[in-house]
């Protein structure tokens, strides 16, 4: 009898630490734009992924001199992910160094995205679909 019990609390607890080990915490960028009900159903993989963007797809780089006059570039607005509804904040340079990517409206492409941040000589680059998907996959099997 002590020899079954045995097994099952140790089956028990290779299962618990199994599981223990394939959870994703969401860091502080997920967790500042989704609600802890918007998280509590969020897959693993799903978390993971949002783990991976919010740090790793997206750069700020300086706009060129020569390209400061005739830039164009969108502004980028925050989201509202319960509503899934754009707002009229936009990131500006005093954002920069809370700067949560998925608190904003913002589109994953064959080609890299680029955004003006309002109030300085700045862009917000989103990373080109396949640059994202590489990097990514190569995250995943370290």
């Amino acid at each position: 009898m002590k020899t079954f019990l045995s097994v099952i609390i140790l089956g028990f607890c290779n299962c618990l630490t199994a599981i223990c080990q394939t959870s994703v915490v969401p860091n502080q960028f997920v967790k500042g734009a989704y609600s802890d009900s918007q998280i509590s159903e969020m897959t693993s993989e799903r978390i993971d992924y949002l783990n991976f963007l919010s740090e790793n797809a997206w750069e700020i780089n300086d706009i060129p001199q020569e390209k400061q006059s005739i830039d164009n570039s969108p502004l980028l607005y925050k989201m509202d992910h319960e509503t899934k509804m754009p707002l009229s904040t936009y990131f500006t340079c005093q954002d920069i160094v809370s700067f949560n990517l998925l608190e904003y409206n913002f589109a994953i492409k064959k080609d890299r995205v680029i955004y003006k941040i309002a109030g300085c000589q700045k862009w917000l680059i989103i990373k080109s679909h396949a640059e994202i998907t590489d990097e990514y996959n190569e995250y995943r099997n370290l």
